[in-house]
């Protein structure tokens, strides 16, 4: 008698125990999902922007280029005073 108590007790917990796991497994994939949607969308928005700083590169290089090529070749500390005031007349 003991024994059959024994073992619908042990029949019941690990049936209860079997449930939890599953609910657990599926709520586990349910919440994989929705990361991994995140995932997705955060790495589409790192791949954007990596192509918009690559984008404010360029333009900040050709700026600079610009600056470059309209400065006076000639460094400013070897200019003669004469020439400087010619500039400025």
């Amino acid at each position: 008698m003991i024994e059959a108590i024994l073992v619908a007790t042990i029949a019941a917990v690990g049936g209860v125990l079997a449930a939890l796991v599953q609910k657990g497994r599926k709520e586990n994939r349910d919440d994989h999902n929705v990361v991994a949607g995140l995932v997705s969308g955060v790495k589409d928005e790192l791949f954007n922007l990596h192509h918009k700083i690559d984008k404010v590169d360029d333009q900040m290089q050709g700026h600079m280029m610009w600056h470059y090529e309209k400065s006076d070749p000639t460094p400013k500390k070897t200019r003669s005073r004469k020439n400087t005031e010619n500039e400025q007349a």
